[in-house]
């Protein structure tokens, strides 16, 4: 078996064809784990719990070529775990948070992704765990790629005080 390493996350997961997101960067892989981890969030509640940490942590490990839709993805996402990590917002709330960040898009710029996010990735994630044992895994990795971004927390803050 052929493997490759994902340039964002560095998952060594087998050299397949296959999709890949429109603009976020992974190898096939990668998002071939991202969508085994998402289905077995849809399909048990119990897991799904902490989906939109799931949701941000991909999503800003794997910030993708620079453009619109890049700029948009890293300031909602990055807000969202500000909100959880900082605020200490509940998870259910998080979905709305995005929801109400990304109208606010006039206010997004650039945001210069950190160089190396490999010590942690989506491989840490083991979905024949407990549900507890599962969250906690993902908040952990969550936490991880949120201090990576540090440099632009200010920024997080600053869309969450313009909500309101």
């Amino acid at each position: 078996m052929t493997t490759e390493k994902c340039p964002f996350c560095g998952i060594q997961t087998e050299a397949i064809d296959g999709p890949v997101h429109r603009y976020l960067v992974s190898t096939p892989g990668c998002w071939r784990k991202y969508g085994e981890i998402l289905a077995r969030e849809y399909e048990d509640i119990r897991f799904f719990k902490c989906h939109d940490l799931t949701l941000d942590a991909y999503a800003l490990q794997h910030p993708g070529v620079e453009g619109y839709q890049t700029i948009n993805s890293s300031n909602i996402h990055l807000t969202s775990l500000y909100a959880y990590f900082v605020m200490k917002t509940d998870l259910s709330e998080l979905s709305r948070i995005k929801q109400s960040v990304a109208k606010r898009k006039k206010d997004f710029f650039l945001l210069e992704p950190p160089h190396d996010m490999k010590e942690l990735n989506i491989g840490c994630l083991n979905t024949n765990v407990s549900p507890e044992a599962y969250c906690f895994n993902v908040e952990a990795w969550a936490r991880f790629v949120f201090l990576k971004w540090e440099e632009h927390h200010k920024v997080a803050g600053l869309h969450l005080k313009k909500m309101g």
